[in-house]
C-alpha cells in the first residue's frame, strides 16, 4: 500500500501533495487497523485504491492546471497592458478559491445508498453534509469551542443521531454484538446545523470521519437496516 508522496506527486501550485498525502493515511490506517483486528471483510483494504485514487487523479489535473496557469498566463501578462493583467487575476481566482477540492472529496465504495441523495463534490466550494459519501461536518458541541464532532471519530465505527439516543444504542449494541465490532453511539447537541437528519434518524459514520449510511426514520426492519449498514461499512457485504 502506498500513500503520501510515495503514491503522487504534484506540482507546488495550489498545495495540494500535503493535503492529499493526509487524507490518503486517513482512509488507509483504519482499514489497516480493522484488517489486523479481523474486524474487516476482504472488499475493505481494496477500496483503499478505489477511493483515494480518483482523487489524486483530480487533484493532479487541478495542480497542474494552476502550474499551466502562470507560466502560460503570468509571464505573457508581465509584458503586457492592464487589460492582460485583469483577465489574468480573473482567472487566477479559480487557483485561490478551490476549498472544495481541499476539503470536499467524496467517496463512493463501502457507503450505502439507502435512498439518499450521495454527497455533491463541488471543487470551488466546500459544503459542509452529512450525505453518505462525504465527511461528516465539523460541528462545536459546546459555547466554549473546545470539544467539536471532530473528536468522535477515531478508531471505531460511530453512530451520530439527535434526539432518540437510547433507542439507538440498543440498535447499536446488538448490531456490535452479532458482527464482534465495536460501534459508538453519540448524540448531536440541539441547535448543531449541517444536519439533515431528523429526530428519529441517525448517520453511520466511519473511523477516517466518513459516512457510510443514512437513515432519516426508524423503520419496521431498522435492526436489520443498521446491521447490514455496519458490515458493509468494512466490507463484509
Amino acid at each position: 500500500m502506498l500513500c503520501g508522496d510515495a503514491a503522487h506527486r504534484f506540482p507546488p501550485t495550489g498545495g495540494f501533495g500535503l493535503n492529499s498525502g493526509v487524507q490518503d493515511a486517513h482512509n488507509l490506517a483504519w482499514k489497516l487497523a480493522f484488517s489486523i483486528r479481523d474486524w474487516a471483510g476482504e472488499s475493505l483494504l481494496p477500496s483503499y485504491k478505489t477511493e483515494r485514487r480518483p482523487v489524486a487523479v483530480s487533484n493532479t489535473s487541478w495542480s497542474i492546471r494552476n502550474s499551466q496557469r502562470i507560466s502560460t498566463k503570468l509571464v505573457p501578462s508581465l509584458q503586457s497592458g492592464s487589460e492582460t493583467w485583469q483577465a489574468f487575476i480573473t482567472d487566477f481566482d479559480n487557483h485561490l478559491h478551490s476549498e472544495g477540492q481541499a476539503l470536499g472529496p467524496c467517496y463512493a465504495s463501502q457507503v450505502i445508498d439507502a435512498g439518499n441523495e450521495p454527497a455533491i463534490h463541488n471543487a470551488r466550494y466546500y459544503h459542509p453534509s452529512d450525505a453518505p459519501g462525504g465527511r461528516f461536518p465539523h460541528m462545536w458541541l459546546d459555547s466554549e469551542r473546545q470539544d467539536s464532532t471532530l473528536d468522535w471519530f477515531d478508531d471505531q465505527l460511530v453512530l451520530v443521531c439527535r434526539e432518540s439516543y437510547s433507542s439507538w444504542q440498543v440498535l447499536a449494541q446488538q448490531a456490535a454484538e452479532d458482527i464482534g465490532i465495536p460501534v459508538a453511539v453519540k448524540q448531536l447537541p440541539f441547535g448543531t446545523s449541517y444536519s439533515s437528519i431528523d429526530q428519529q434518524g441517525a448517520v453511520l459514520v466511519r473511523p477516517d470521519g466518513y459516512v457510510a449510511w443514512r437513515i432519516s426514520n426508524q423503520p419496521e426492519a431498522l435492526q436489520d437496516e443498521l446491521t447490514k449498514a455496519v458490515r458493509m461499512s468494512v466490507g463484509q457485504l
